[in-house]
């Protein structure tokens, strides 16, 4: 039913994603810890998108340009967004300095 392929895997989506935490990096610590816990969450949150992905296509297969086009990136890239968000107001240096 499902083919997964490389753009799949959600590596593309880390890299983007712990690029910008580097970019506003605060303390090598807090940037390591915050790219691993978010590389983490990104990563099972690819996991569901699959599963999910593959029983909706299963269940509802007029819909799957829908869902692997449409609904599913937005939520991998908007929960990306609201972790690059919190870390810019709460952890990176950069919101401090701005002030």
């Amino acid at each position: 039913l499902a083919r997964i392929v490389e753009v799949c895997n959600a590596i593309s989506v880390i890299i983007l994603f712990a690029s910008f935490v580097f970019a506003f990096s605060a303390k090598f610590k807090n940037t390591f810890l915050y790219i691993l816990f978010g590389s983490a969450l990104v990563f099972i949150l690819n996991i569901f998108r699959i599963a999910l992905l593959t029983i909706g296509l299963y269940n509802y297969p007029e819909y799957g340009e829908f869902l692997h086009n449409i609904v599913f990136p937005v939520v991998i890239y908007g929960v990306v967004f609201v972790l690059w968000i919190v870390w810019v107001i709460k952890f990176s240096t950069y919101a401090k300095r701005t002030n």
